[in-house]
């Protein structure tokens, strides 16, 4: 009996920086789209997407001038809107999201909360 439970993965390919911790993977059902995220070795974000059968691979966090994370991303698509959120807690233990609405943006959701 021979294994098929793979025949669909796609390589990403050499320009892939090297992971560092567990990678997230989040589900577009509007898009019907998938979205890979994961931390590298220099503590930034990126995401995999594969676009017309080539991956292309983004830097959340230079994108979104955001701090470096200490750990793996969170992420969701909300089926209301479509946006796509990351979570991620930064080297200080601050939480910080990434979000795409068109763009990336950033916002530091501790700070955001009354002390």
């Amino acid at each position: 009996m021979s294994e098929k439970r793979y025949h669909g993965l796609e390589t990403i390919g050499a320009s892939l920086p090297p992971a560092a911790g567990n990678p997230c993977l989040v589900y577009d059902a509007r898009g019907n789209r998938h979205y890979l995220a994961f931390r590298d070795a220099d503590d930034h974000i990126h995401e995999a997407t594969l676009n017309e059968g080539y991956w292309q691979i983004t830097n959340l966090t230079a994108l979104a001038a955001a701090p470096p994370t200490a750990g793996a991303p969170s992420g969701l698509v909300s089926t209301l809107t479509g946006l796509r959120y990351y979570m991620y807690r930064c080297r200080k233990g601050d939480l910080h999201q990434l979000c795409f609405d068109g763009s990336w943006s950033y916002r530091h959701l501790s700070a955001a909360i009354p002390k």
